[in-house]
């Protein structure tokens, strides 16, 4: 057998073995479109899809004193077949804190998580939650990816989001008591440039 023959033959047993099991996947789960949930669930935010221009305020002493970032924009896409919601901003290495984040829906829990990567420390912070009305509300209490702190202690947030279509916010509150008590960090306003 020449090597031609044999790479055909490795290609026509890796297509059996892919559709073998995807077959075997859609009987397991008992549908044949295994998205139909997480997609219907995801439309909640198809709002959300477009560029906007983000204002965001930082607070180190819960609230007493703010400080302004600078603007940026950012573009929102429901990608991955409608089963997954970007956002990520326009420039990247401009000036500022700039973050990029994944909204999923998590069928087998039945939970929404977010996965937001930033360009300072690079942690990928993991967010679990519920919409509440026209509000996500995420924390990381459950993920363990929160902020070691100086006292030995740990940081985590509450992301709130609201779900409108041409301006919504989303506001960071922190916890250093394991979510007993959260207290005012960031703030992000969102104004839609085009859809």
């Amino acid at each position: 057998m020449t090597l031609i023959q044999t790479l055909r033959a490795l290609a026509g047993a890796f297509a059996l073995a892919g559709t073998v099991i995807a077959a075997t996947l859609s009987t397991a789960y008992g549908a044949d479109d295994a998205g139909a949930v997480p997609r219907e669930k995801m439309a909640a935010f198809a709002a959300m899809a477009g560029t906007w221009t983000t204002r965001s305020r930082f607070t180190p002493d819960k609230g007493l004193t703010w400080q302004e970032g600078p603007p940026e924009t950012v573009d929102v896409s429901l990608r991955q077949r409608g089963l997954a919601l970007y956002e990520r901003p326009r420039t990247p290495d401009g000036p500022g804190f700039h973050v990029e984040s994944h909204l999923t829906w998590d069928q087998y829990r039945n939970v929404y998580r977010l996965a937001a990567i930033d360009d300072n420390w690079g942690l990928m912070d993991i967010y679990e939650g519920m919409l509440d009305g026209n509000r996500l509300i995420l924390t990381n209490l459950k993920s363990g990816t929160g902020f070691p702190t100086e006292d030995g202690g740990m940081l985590n947030f509450r992301l709130t989001y609201t779900v409108d279509r041409d301006m919504r916010t989303m506001t960071v509150e922190a916890s250093s008591d394991a979510g007993a008590n959260w207290f005012d960090y960031y703030h992000i306003s969102y104004e839609r440039v085009e859809s």
